[in-house]
C-alpha cells in the first residue's frame, strides 16, 4: 500500500489536502463495518463488535495497536464534514458504490463525505479499508479539508501492472513487458484529474 500527498491552493487561498491511496487487496478494504449472520458464521470481527464494549471486544482490542484502539469510538460510524473520499475502480475506470449503513437502500456513489463503506464492495454489506482510520486522523490534525482518492486492484504487481511510463523511459523494454502497466494509462490519469477537479468543486461548495 502507498499513500501520497499534495496540496491544491487557489487564488483565494482555499486549500485542499489531497491524498492518493494506492495498493492491492489490503487497500481495497476487506473489513466489515456491521455484524451480521454472515460475519458470525465466518467468525469475523466487525467495527460494530469492537465498539460494543463487551468483554470479548475489550479482550480483542487489547491486542491491537494503541493508536487505533485509542482513537476508535462511535463517531467512526458517522460521516465527516471535513474529509471526503472516492473509491476509483482501476479495472473498469469507474467509481465504486459506497454503503455506509446496514441498509442496501442507502448506497451512494461518487465523491462522498468520509464514512464507512468505501471498501471492496457492497454485496456483503458495508466494508472498510485503511481510508477510514487514516482519514479520521488527518481530519482531526489538519485545518483545511481533506480529499482521499483511493484506487486499488488485488493480485497485481509493481513490476508489471503498476509500471509507470517513467520506468519505460528510464529503463527501456523488459523481456516480459515492453510497455507501461495496464493500471496506469493516460486515460486513467485523465480520469483522475477530472475526479480531482470535481472533488474541489463539491467540497468547497459545502465546506
Amino acid at each position: 500500500m502507498v499513500s501520497l500527498c499534495c496540496q491544491i491552493t487557489t487564488a483565494n487561498a482555499a486549500v485542499l489536502n489531497v491524498y492518493l491511496l494506492i495498493g492491492q487487496s489490503n487497500m481495497d478494504g476487506q473489513a466489515y463495518t456491521y455484524s451480521s449472520t454472515q460475519t458470525a458464521t465466518w467468525n469475523v470481527s466487525t467495527m460494530e463488535f469492537l465498539l460494543s464494549g463487551s468483554p470479548a471486544a475489550t479482550a480483542y482490542l487489547a491486542n491491537l495497536p494503541f493508536g487505533f484502539k485509542d482513537s476508535l469510538d462511535a463517531d467512526w460510524l458517522n460521516p465527516r464534514n471535513d474529509v471526503w473520499a472516492v473509491h476509483y475502480d482501476s479495472r473498469y475506470g469507474t467509481v465504486k458504490n459506497v454503503l455506509p449503513t446496514k441498509n442496501q437502500a442507502d448506497i451512494v456513489s461518487g465523491i462522498q463525505p468520509l464514512m464507512p463503506g468505501f471498501g471492496v464492495g457492497t454485496n456483503n454489506g458495508s466494508m472498510i479499508g485503511p481510508e477510514l482510520g487514516m482519514g479520521i486522523r488527518l481530519g482531526n490534525a489538519l485545518q483545511s479539508p481533506v480529499f482521499l482518492f483511493k484506487s486499488d486492484r488485488g493480485g497485481t504487481t509493481l513490476g508489471n501492472d503498476w509500471r509507470p511510463p517513467s520506468a519505460v523511459a528510464a529503463r527501456g523494454e523488459r523481456l516480459d513487458r515492453s510497455e507501461q502497466g495496464p493500471v496506469i494509462t493516460s486515460r486513467r490519469l485523465s480520469l483522475f484529474t477530472s475526479i480531482l477537479c470535481n472533488a474541489y468543486v463539491v467540497i468547497y461548495a459545502t465546506f
